[in-house]
């Protein structure tokens, strides 16, 4: 047969069934943008749009929550009044 693949039965007679046995499900990662300024809003439907679990990132308990974190261009200033 062709390897990764598998002859099933039909109703209408045999085909090659080419879903591949090797895949396995995919855990999604919850990536968080920090939304304290600017366009995080349009990182949070990209990240969607890519199959992602994205989510604002406003305090340290959300923060905590995410796998990742995307800081958008602009929130460097804010992050150095945060630090202080």
């Amino acid at each position: 047969g062709t390897p990764g693949y598998y002859r099933v039965k039909t109703d209408c007679g045999e085909k090659l069934d080419t879903r591949a046995r090797h895949l396995r499900p995919i855990r999604i990662p919850k990536i968080g943008v920090l939304a304290l300024q600017g366009a995080f809003a349009e990182h949070i439907n990209v990240l969607k749009k890519l199959g992602a679990i994205a989510v604002e990132v406003r305090n340290p308990t959300e923060l905590e929550e995410v796998e990742g974190l995307i800081i958008p261009g602009g929130e460097s200033s804010t992050i150095s009044l945060i630090a202080e």
